[in-house]
């Protein structure tokens, strides 16, 4: 499960009960951010389950399925699927690693352009700057080529997230603030 969203939850949902295991009366608030609006929203269903009240804030949500109740249970994939994945995350990765490519200003001028739509001019530029900085960049592409691999993988996932999410809202037993 790792690189996948349903896997951070499993990891963030662990650290938040060690957190709570020394305050099992604080409230729960759960905040998620593009695509980690679906894992926040798996964290918090899951805690609306245990106890009451709890709150799910979700700044820009990146849900990429949909909330049907006919969706089918994906198939999990075949050899030859798994092999054409693995294939196109060695590509990822070369790609990435090209040299001078990550850390061209246009290359990151254009990967974040749908990003930060609405960001100024000068913010923009200095968006730019920190994603080309050496260190943020320096051993990225695996764990690029890996998620996106496995978002591949899991877009149905998204749509099983989010009809958990409305029945919670629905029931009452969770409160989502959509910013």
């Amino acid at each position: 499960q790792l690189y996948t969203l349903s896997g951070n939850a499993v990891l963030g949902a662990a650290v938040l009960e060690s957190e709570l295991a020394s305050t099992p009366e604080s409230s729960v608030v759960v905040v998620g951010h593009s695509m980690g609006s679906i894992t926040a929203s798996a964290i918090a269903i899951a805690q609306a389950l245990q106890r009451p009240g709890v709150t799910l804030v979700l700044e820009s949500p990146a849900f990429l399925g949909a909330a049907s109740s006919a969706a089918p249970k994906p198939a999990a994939p075949g050899r030859v699927t798994l092999l054409a994945l693995r294939m196109q995350r060695a590509l990822i990765r070369v790609i990435l690693q090209l040299p001078g490519l990550t850390y061209s200003k246009r290359f990151w001028e254009k990967g974040l352009s749908s990003a930060f739509a609405s960001m100024d001019a000068e913010r923009f530029d200095k968006q730019v700057l920190r994603y080309r900085w050496p260190s943020l960049c320096r051993g990225w592409a695996l764990g690029l080529a890996n998620f996106v691999t496995a978002r591949l993988l899991g877009i149905a996932e998204d749509g099983q997230i989010l009809r958990q999410l409305v029945e919670a809202v629905r029931g009452g037993s969770l409160r989502v603030l959509l910013v």
